[in-house]
């Protein structure tokens, strides 16, 4: 397992890297496998399909800001590339947000952090399934 610390506004994202999956820890928890994505907390999904249907959007808005203070004497980054993912770090005028850009291993080709907000992006010809129980899982087929 592989820990590293993102830069997220002023804040910090904790990256974990496993044989598999990838995790981002801060206020929240975002597990993200092949065909499965599990989050904890109070969240609120949305399914809208985007260019045409080419393309599907999970919305999971959470209803805390995202990131946590960042931990004393740890390298905190920018980007993060890795065999499973590229993870960059964006700040822009409407604000910062972390782009997780997967490799084909899994079925999501990207997804979208911002300070309330993750945005997953996959194929539109993908079906979604929603289960909630004390996380929520987010099965992608």
């Amino acid at each position: 397992m592989q820990k590293h610390y993102l830069k997220f506004n002023d804040k910090c994202l904790e990256i974990l890297i496993e044989s598999g999956s990838i995790t981002v820890h801060g206020n929240f928890d975002l597990e993200i496998r092949q065909r499965i994505i599990v989050t904890s907390g109070d969240v609120k999904t949305e399914i809208h399909s985007i260019r045409g249907g080419k393309k599907k959007v999970i919305y999971l808005h959470y209803d805390k800001f995202m990131g946590s203070e960042c931990a004393p004497g740890h390298r905190v980054l920018d980007e993060l590339p890795t065999h499973l993912a590229h993870i960059k770090y964006i700040e822009s005028r409407l604000g910062g947000y972390l782009t997780i850009i997967t490799s084909g291993y899994f079925l999501v080709d990207y997804i979208v952090v911002s300070s309330e907000t993750v945005a997953i992006i996959t194929s539109g010809k993908r079906e979604i399934y929603i289960d909630r129980n004390s996380n929520v899982a987010i099965y992608i087929v």
